[in-house]
């Protein structure tokens, strides 16, 4: 398998590319995993979550992407679910931090 090459800028403007990531402090996690829709795509706690993500902060940024964590209020993205008709589910809470990133919403 080839080894891919690390992007270190994005093509439009020359700075390395930015991606959200949810955060969850421990009480938002768990409000999270009693009303997602995919709580069996979620880990066990948040402890192995928190882990989990900065392991894959670490290699984002290792390829030259800079991550921006997105505290998450767990009530805000029901509502926002819920106006976009959307099951609170990993693409939707994607969307949502992806929004946010890109400033079209408050946090």
């Amino acid at each position: 398998m080839a080894r891919r090459e690390p992007r270190r800028r994005s093509r439009k403007n020359g700075l390395p590319p930015v991606v959200g990531i949810a955060w969850y402090d421990s009480t938002q996690w768990t409000k999270l995993k009693q009303i997602a829709a995919d709580t069996e795509q979620l880990d066990d706690t948040h402890q192995e979550w928190k882990r989990n993500v900065e392991q894959m902060e670490r290699q984002l940024a290792a390829d030259g992407i800079v991550v921006r964590r997105v505290s998450i209020d767990v009530d805000a993205l029901v509502a926002w679910c819920r106006a976009q008709s959307k099951p609170v589910d990993g693409a939707a809470r994607a969307e949502y931090t992806s929004r946010i990133v890109r400033g079209e919403m408050l946090s």
